[in-house]
């Protein structure tokens, strides 16, 4: 599944070009809107492995990502932190996605998912072949990805990294000079 923007910067080309590659041996479903929305649907036409579903509401979304078996993030621009890693990590799906900016610190090569060249569709229909090929690691990626919400994106590891970085502001302020340690795992 892809939800996003429908645009340049978002790596559509890339991963509508990564599917034809693949021949239909995995269903793509697409939600979201924008300037290339237009391809979107004409490829969707043409390639029947390929379900344009227009944009979703957020419950809708939330039922399709628990339901996928891999969330493309195909992003050929530098993206901060996207939210829908996170939304993907608490569903436990793995993510195939580009080696770019934060993302390749997030998406945990070869544990929550995969990541591929930027740019880069064959590397990307490579990858998602390489997980079709042997489907076992999917479920050890999942339980990863879960992992991986449940410790760092919770509410609960939120706020215990967010008081660490008072309690060193705090202590820094009075001359203690502190180094703030990674938010431990919830109990």
């Amino acid at each position: 599944v892809y939800v996003g923007r429908l645009n340049e910067e978002k790596g559509l080309p890339v991963l509508l070009a990564a599917w034809q590659q693949l021949g239909g041996r995995l269903p793509l479903k697409i939600v979201g809107e924008g300037p290339l929305q237009a391809e979107v649907i004409a490829a969707a036409a043409s390639h029947p492995a390929i379900d344009y579903l227009g944009p979703q509401s957020p419950a809708t979304v939330m039922d399709l990502l628990g339901k996928a078996m891999l969330f493309v993030l195909p992003s050929t621009w530098y993206e901060g932190f996207p939210r829908v890693i996170s939304e993907c990590y608490a569903r436990g799906l793995p993510l195939v996605a580009s080696a770019i900016g934060p993302i390749r610190d997030v998406v945990h090569d070869g544990r929550t998912g995969l990541l591929f060249t930027p740019g880069d569709a064959g590397d990307l229909a490579a990858k998602v072949d390489a997980l079709l090929a042997v489907p076992g690691p999917i479920d050890g990626m999942r339980q990863a990805a879960r992992r991986e919400f449940e410790q760092h994106y919770t509410a609960a590891a939120n706020l215990r990294q967010l008081l660490a970085i008072y309690e060193a502001a705090i202590e820094q302020r009075h001359g203690k000079a502190v180094r703030v340690a990674p938010a431990a795992a919830a109990p």
